[in-house]
């Protein structure tokens, strides 16, 4: 009777890293010797399954989206007339900003960051970096988020506008 073949698991071989960690010498210590550089995997990106959302807008669109984020950060301020962007959001989202432009009267709000996602092919959802500064204080950021629809010849129509997080005090 023969003994049943065993497969082998691939061998494994760690290396130190030469900047980060010690190298193995039992000598005094110095310059970590070099670890032979690893060659870069090329694999290629899977398929994606249909209906799965498309992250990192990019071109025309995120411009777009930056832009229209900025107009209506703009608004809240006071910098620009609300009614500029009634037309860009829908009713509900139009009256928060009404109220929130009444408590932050006086502050500066600015686009730092953008990161979207389209969960289906008409919609894009967003979150958002602003610096918020008020005079010469230093500034406060807050995360936002938005949710744009594409209504066809109209263009793109936010239909949620929301804060999320501020950091520091009111």
């Amino acid at each position: 009777m023969s003994a049943p073949a065993v497969s082998q698991a691939p061998r494994v071989l760690l290396r130190a890293l030469p900047e980060y960690e010690p190298s193995r010498r039992t000598g005094p210590p110095g310059p970590a010797a070099a670890a032979a550089p690893l060659p870069p995997i090329a694999a290629p990106a899977p398929p994606r399954p249909p209906g799965m959302p498309t992250w990192a807008e990019s071109g025309r669109t995120r411009a777009r989206l930056a832009l229209l984020v900025g107009l209506i950060l703009e608004a809240v301020d006071g910098r620009r007339p609300l009614d500029q962007v009634r037309d860009l959001v829908v009713p509900a989202v139009y009256a928060s900003l009404c109220t929130r432009r009444r408590q932050v009267l006086g502050r500066r709000h600015r686009l730092r960051s953008l990161h979207t996602c389209r969960p289906r092919p008409d919609t894009v959802e967003l979150c958002a970096t602003v610096a918020i500064s008020q005079g010469q204080r230093p500034p406060r950021y807050a995360a936002f988020v938005a949710r744009f629809v594409d209504e066809g010849p109209t263009g793109l129509r936010c239909t949620v506008f929301r804060q999320l997080h501020h950091s520091g005090p009111r």
